[in-house]
Parts: C-alpha cells; sequence; structure tokens
C-alpha cells in the first residue's frame, strides 16, 4: 500500500446519515454556529457537509479542535475548495442544498494522525462522539508572493502590513487632466499623474484599463508609479465606459486599439527623450499585443492577466459560444458581453475580422513581439485557461519575457487588495529597471494613502452622472431590473447570501421586529419563514409569538411579488399534510412603500433586528441611509447590510447559475438580469452608485457610529456582508402580545 493512501479514513457519509452525532462538526464564524458532518479524512485533506452555507472563500484559515477525557488534537488549516451538494427537497418544498467544504491539513505526523483517526473512528456501543469544532478566521491566509517560474529570487512579499509612509519630505503628486484624438477624431479623456516638481524627461508609463474600466480604477497603481519618480498616464477608452466620448453600445477591440495607439504617439510627442511603457490588463492586455505587435513600439510591455483566447473566454463566462453563433450566421442585436451591453454584431465581427478572436491569432502576434514583455498571471483565473497562457508565454520568449504568477490570484486583481499591492510594487521594480528610472534611495516608495482616497473621491464627484433626474425615473429602472429578478431565488450564490444574513442576524426570538430595509421581491421574508418553519417543526417548539417582519421598499410591483412568494410559502408549509406548527403563526408581515433615501418614518429603536440585502450602494447617501438604520435599531438589536464589491463580477454568479440549470425559460430569465446588470456596473463606473471595498465598507460603518464592524465576502464572493451589533444601553422590552406597527411610527 502507498504511503498516500496508507492511513486513508473510510468516507463517513457513506455509512453515516447527516444527524449521526459521531461525527458531528460545529462550525463557528464570528459567534454564530453551523451545523455539519465530517463527510471525509485524509493525511492532507478534510471535507466537511455544512447544513446551510458559511460566508467563508478560498484560501481563508481555519482551526479546528476535538478531544475527549483521553486525546485532543488541535490544528490550524485553510479552505482549499467551496462546492454545493445536491440534496433533495425539504419538506416545506423549498430547495436547501448544503455546502461542501474542503480543508487542507498541515502536513501531520504519523502519531497525530492516528490520535485523529481514533477520535473519529468507531465508538463502543452507548458512548457518543466528540463533536468537532471548526472556526473561521475573518481574514484570508494565502501566499501572496509573486512567483516568477523562471527566477525564484524574484519573488515578493504582500504578507507583512502596510504602513502609511506619506511623511515630510515624500513628494507631492498632481494628477492634471489632458485630452487627445484617436484616429476616428473621437475625443480621449485621461489624468496625468506625476510628481509635483518632477523631472520632465522621467519614463512615462501608459495605463491602459481593461474591459469595462475606467482610468478611476487606476489611480493607485498610478500612485505606485508617479511616487517613485515616472509620469503616468491613464485614461478612459471611447465608446466604453467613462468620460472619453462615444456610446458603450459601439465598443469594439479595435476601437480599443485605436484609443491605445492615439495615447502612444501622445506621450511620444510630449516626451521626445523618455522611455515609454504600455501596461494593460484583461482585454485589453489582447488588444496590446496586437497594436505592439502591428508596429507600435514600446520599451517594456506589462500585461495583467491579459486574455489570450477571446473566444474561449467568452464561452467560458456566458455559457454559450457567442463567437461560433457569429460565425453560424446567428444575429444577435445588443447583448451582454462580459458584463456590459453591447452592439453584438459590431463587436464580434469585429474581434473575428480584426483578428482578436482565437488563440491561434494570440500566438501569431505573440511572435512578432520585440519588446520585452512582463506577465502577470493570475493562477485561479477562471477566464483564462492555464494551458493557452502557457502557449502563448512560450512564443514570448522569443524576445526577453518575465512571466510572474499571482499565487490563488483571480480575474480581478483588485478583489484581492495585497495581492493588488504586490503586483503594482513588482510593476515600480519592472519599469525601475528596464526604462532606467533611479531612485534617491534604494527601497520603493509607499504612496500615501489619504492621497488616493482623496483622488478617488474628486474623480467620483467629477464624473458622477444624475442617471435619474426624477424620481420617475428611479423608479421605471427599478421596477424593470426586479421584474426579471425573481429567478435569482434559484441562485445557490443568492441563496447562501441568505443564509449568511440568516445566521449573521443572530438567533430570531419569538415577537422579534425585524426589518428588511430595501426588500425587493421580498426573497429574504419568505427564507425567513421557511427556515423558522424548519426550525420549529424540527425542534417541536409550542406555539409562540410571530415574529413582526416588517418589509419595505419604493417600487409597488416589487411589493405585490413579495407578498405573493410568502403566500407560496404559507401554501407549501401547510401544517394539514406536514404535521408542523401553523406556519401563519411563525410570521406576521406588513410591507409599505418607502424610500430609503429619506428618513425613516419609525421612532428609535424600533426593531431589534434589521437587514438591507444589496441595496446600500444605490442610495444617494448612503452613510446617511446606514446612519439612520442604526437610529431606529433597538439597544442590543443586530444590523446586518449587504452592499456589492467594487467591480464586482456578476457574470460568475451567472456562470454559477448556468452551470446547476438546464431549463431553457431560466437561463433566459438568467441573461436577462445579467443584460440589466449591466447598467449597475455603468452606474458604478459613472459614480451614480457607490461598492466598497472590504476595508472601506468598514470603515464607513464606523463613521456612521457603529462599533467594532466586522465585514467578510458574501454571494460568490461578490458582495460584502458587514455586522453591527448596537450596544445594550437599557433591557429589552417584555412582549406579551404582537406589537401594532402604528405604535413603531415617529410623530
Amino acid at each position: 500500500m502507498s504511503p498516500a493512501h496508507k492511513h486513508k479514513f473510510i468516507n463517513p457519509s457513506t455509512t453515516s446519515k447527516s444527524s449521526d452525532p459521531k461525527h458531528r462538526v460545529c462550525l463557528e464564524y464570528h459567534g454564530e454556529k453551523w451545523e455539519g458532518r465530517l463527510s471525509a479524512l485524509t493525511e492532507k485533506t478534510m471535507g466537511i457537509i455544512v447544513e446551510g452555507f458559511i460566508p467563508t472563500t478560498i484560501s481563508q484559515g481555519v482551526t479546528f479542535s476535538i478531544g475527549d477525557r483521553n486525546a485532543s488534537v488541535k490544528l490550524r488549516g485553510k479552505v482549499k475548495a467551496i462546492g454545493v451538494e445536491q440534496n433533495q427537497e425539504s419538506e416545506n418544498g423549498h430547495e436547501m442544498p448544503n455546502m461542501k467544504i474542503q480543508i487542507t491539513l498541515p502536513q501531520l505526523d504519523e502519531f497525530t494522525f492516528y490520535k485523529l483517526k481514533g477520535l473519529l473512528g468507531p465508538t463502543k456501543p452507548g458512548s457518543t462522539h466528540p463533536t468537532m469544532t471548526i472556526n473561521f478566521f475573518t481574514e484570508q491566509i494565502n501566499g501572496e508572493a509573486l512567483e516568477n517560474p523562471s527566477s525564484r529570487s524574484s519573488m515578493i512579499s504582500a504578507n507583512t502590513d502596510l504602513p502609511e509612509l506619506a511623511k515630510a519630505g515624500h513628494p507631492k503628486l498632481t494628477s492634471t487632466l489632458f485630452d487627445c484624438k484617436n484616429g476616428s477624431g473621437k475625443t480621449i479623456v485621461g489624468y496625468h499623474d506625476q510628481q509635483e516638481e518632477g523631472n520632465t524627461e522621467s519614463p512615462v508609463v501608459i495605463l491602459a484599463p481593461g474591459y469595462g474600466e475606467t482610468k478611476r480604477e487606476y489611480i493607485t497603481l498610478a500612485y505606485y508609479l508617479a511616487n517613485n519618480g515616472f509620469h503616468v498616464l491613464r485614461y478612459d477608452h471611447t465608446h466604453h465606459v467613462g468620460e472619453s466620448e462615444g456610446s458603450h453600445e459601439s465598443t469594439s477591440l479595435t476601437n480599443m486599439k485605436q484609443d491605445m495607439i492615439a495615447i502612444l504617439d501622445y506621450a511620444k510627442l510630449r516626451w521626445r527623450h523618455s522611455s515609454v511603457a504600455l501596461v494593460a490588463t484583461s482585454l485589453a492586455g489582447r488588444v496590446a499585443l496586437k497594436a505592439v505587435a502591428e508596429g507600435h513600439h514600446v520599451d517594456q510591455l506589462i500585461v495583467i492577466n491579459g486574455i489570450v483566447d477571446v473566444r474561449s473566454t467568452l464561452t467560458a463566462v456566458h455559457q454559450e459560444d457567442l463567437i461560433g453563433g457569429y460565425l453560424a450566421g446567428k444575429g444577435r442585436g445588443v447583448t451582454n458581453v462580459l458584463g456590459f451591453n453591447v452592439d453584438g454584431r459590431t463587436f464580434l465581427k469585429d474581434a473575428v475580422e480584426g483578428g482578436f478572436s482565437d488563440l491561434a491569432a494570440t500566438i501569431q502576434d505573440a511572435k512578432l513581439l520585440e519588446s520585452p514583455v512582463t506577465w502577470f498571471a493570475a493562477e485561479q483565473d477562471s477566464w483564462v485557461e492555464q494551458e493557452s497562457y502557457q502557449q502563448v508565454i512560450k512564443e514570448l520568449q522569443t524576445s526577453p519575457c518575465r512571466p510572474f504568477v499571482i499565487p490563488e490570484g483571480l480575474h480581478r486583481l483588485q478583489e484581492n487588495p495585497r495581492q493588488a499591492r504586490a503586483v503594482y510594487r513588482q510593476i515600480v521594480f519592472a519599469c525601475q529597471e528596464l526604462l532606467g528610472c533611479q531612485l534617491k534611495t534604494d527601497e520603493l516608495l509607499e504612496p500615501s494613502r489619504k492621497d488616493i482616497g482623496q483622488q478617488n473621491r474628486i474623480e467620483r464627484e467629477k464624473n458622477q452622472i444624475r442617471r435619474f433626474q426624477h424620481e420617475a425615473d428611479h423608479v421605471d429602472f427599478w421596477t424593470n431590473y426586479l421584474s426579471n429578478f425573481h429567478y435569482i431565488a434559484n441562485s445557490h450564490d443568492y441563496m447562501a447570501a441568505l443564509d449568511h444574513i440568516y445566521h449573521l442576524l443572530g438567533p430570531v426570538t419569538a415577537g422579534d421586529r425585524i426589518l428588511d430595509a430595501g426588500c425587493g421581491n421580498g426573497h429574504f421574508g419568505s427564507f425567513l419563514l421557511a427556515k423558522e418553519w424548519t426550525r420549529r417543526k424540527r425542534m417541536q417548539l409550542a406555539t409562540q409569538l410571530p415574529i413582526q417582519y416588517v418589509g419595505v421598499d419604493f417600487v409597488e410591483g416589487a411589493l405585490k411579488q413579495a407578498t405573493g412568494h410568502l403566500q407560496h410559502v404559507l401554501r407549501q408549509a401547510d401544517p394539514g399534510h406536514t404535521g408542523g406548527p401553523n406556519p401563519s403563526n411563525i410570521l406576521q408581515p406588513n410591507f409599505y412603500r418607502l424610500d430609503l433615501n429619506s428618513p425613516l418614518p419609525f421612532k428609535d429603536g424600533s426593531f431589534d433586528r434589521i437587514m438591507s440585502n444589496l441595496v446600500i450602494g444605490y442610495l444617494r447617501d448612503p452613510a446617511a441611509s446606514i446612519r439612520e438604520l442604526l437610529r431606529v435599531l433597538a439597544p442590543g438589536g443586530k444590523l446586518v447590510l449587504t452592499n456589492l464589491k467594487p467591480s464586482s463580477d456578476l457574470t460568475q454568479i451567472y456562470r454559477n447559475y448556468v452551470d446547476r440549470t438546464t431549463t431553457e425559460t431560466e437561463i433566459h430569465e438568467a441573461r436577462e438580469v445579467l443584460n440589466n446588470s449591466s447598467h449597475i456596473r455603468q452606474g458604478e463606473s459613472e459614480g451614480a452608485f457607490q461598492f466598497y471595498t472590504q476595508e472601506e465598507f468598514r470603515h464607513v460603518l464606523k463613521s456612521c457610529g457603529a462599533e467594532n464592524p466586522v465585514v467578510f465576502p458574501t454571494f460568490g464572493n461578490q458582495a460584502f456582508i458587514g455586522v453591527v451589533e448596537k450596544p445594550v444601553s437599557q433591557a429589552k422590552e417584555e412582549r406579551g402580545m404582537p406589537y401594532i406597527l402604528e405604535s413603531l411610527l415617529a410623530a
């Protein structure tokens, strides 16, 4: 027997049900508990089935312990993989699949594994097996060093804390607007970032934004470079999001190439004696390869997670071969491409005829490159196949090429700010080496986070477009959006987010008053009713006071759908055929049309629990609305908010959903929501909507008066969930009768 299989533990799920106590696992996250069971164990990994969904992510650290009077084991590990266990429908008709977590164990010596196996093995008749407890860290623990496969000494680390290094004597940076024309006469708008008293002949670095991104999303990288002596040009593509001229529906890869060439010409004309580098991300990386291959020389080309096979990427993201459909003559009008609505025929025709569409074309361009190339590739890039990327890198070796791997990185670099800063540092080092920009000190100068934040606010406010001039425009947009949103209740990622909210609100007790701020179609209210009915039936609880649920939204049609959804759950939970408690006594719903942009018409401390799911970022003044929610939260109560991440990849939610359904109607509805989501991405780029990083979200909550808020990922890692506990300043009132809603209304 080989050593790898020597100590393999039999899969417990094949011999025990989820209720078998000897394999029970208690999972804890931020003080809240989930139940689970051990499903598999080897020397290197442990499998856990969770009843519900924990808001954990890949590479998150865990500690687990198990023991009895005779022995105990305490270990650390990290989450390796997350999945969904397709199980049978629950008794109330709501499918609630379980979560599968695979945990990587540390290297176990034979004695430790023997103890662990003994603790988890069969027990004597009549005895009980100890329960394993697993705790999840708030932060991830991952290797954030960038690895150059050809040079182990080129690894850099991002594991240390990043201090604020802006001190007296650091160069003052300026950001100045500029514009120029592309080959079609369209105006390109950009910013020139530099030191206030910098060298006019310093090297120039051009930052080409990725598809669906603007120059504002590259402020941090620009300030890293400018702070270390470079001139930096960042711009918006024409026919794209941002300030440059043209409608986004007319975007094409050739337009992006035309803009890139225009900015290169602008830089070479203005700084005649300076060397020039081009940094391009994602789809812009593919465009940059072609532009440089066609003779538009740069002294260094830097590609971040460059797409090398456009057809393959589009197929992976949309779960359909868009380019194959075009080649087969299938017409396509305005459609979603990578999260944004474009003229499908224009975009796809240009991708094919412009020589961008397949891997063979990319390899052909790579063979023509003479400029030095530095290429950063995310280890877990779902948009780029590693085999295809390696084929391109092989061809790039004909010119100087330095590939770096971002360990456990995702396609969107900004999803992990620490990894992003590690990449930014390496870009500064590479530009210093190849462009000849020497620093006055031997160490890289970190830019001021305060300066970065201030410039970000300036540009967001400047670019903010009042998309909704009148309330009717606002209502029409969200009415249309929500009308296609009901499919989301079948999405495992969305159900997981609801489960996170349910658990993190804390135990709901009889008579509790719950406010669903921005309830939309009422998914959480229905979820709450189904969960509480199941819980009371399982625990055989006697009749209790109903939960007082208040759902508010400003879209009247959504409120009608919310009422219908609750009635549907009530019919499914009919006690006549399930033998459970009367579902109508579990939740007392009230729905009201209210605008969360205005002060709430409730007295201070009216609600024991408040949740708001994917709403805060769409409000005019998120901080003011959060303060209002905290005002109406009772002492000792909990507020749980979710908000999309900056540049969130909703196509990932779509892919996850399509992977698990074969119903054409549901897929069509999912595409409609994806198409609508492009308006949200565009609104974010223009400043109409505001989404926060994990650090920013925590800061906003604290600025609103929250004490010790915690924030972590949810919704397929495309959103953050924030939890706030209001300090107890007075005893919670006793309730013998259901409250009357009118008693909570302010005079």
